[in-house]
């Protein structure tokens, strides 16, 4: 599910599902950042600001999300010795604050 969430937040896809614009835009704002851990741009601003981020891992069930420092920590371990599987493994999302 989190794959299809990145997917849909891309630009141009909701526009192949949906034709009123004002619709898509009011969706578009519900949307909050996911990305995969290939994004260099998005990992060096989760290091560096960890506190705005959560690493979700890519299974069913909910839980094991990973907060705060814990994210600049995985993702340094992932960038040091980690597979590419390490990386299929988590999706980075902009941290919700209600």
């Amino acid at each position: 599910t989190k794959k299809i969430q990145q997917e849909l937040a891309k630009p141009n896809v909701l526009e192949r599902f949906l034709d009123n614009k004002e619709d898509i835009s009011k969706l578009r704002k519900c949307f909050a950042g996911l990305w995969s851990l290939d994004d260099s741009e998005v990992i060096s601003d989760a290091m560096e600001r960890p506190e705005l981020y959560v690493m979700k891992p890519q299974r069913e069930g909910g839980g094991n999300n990973i907060y705060g420092n814990d994210v600049r920590d995985t993702l340094q371990r992932i960038q040091q010795g980690g597979t590419e599987e390490d990386a299929a493994a988590y999706i980075l999302m902009q941290r919700i604050f209600p």
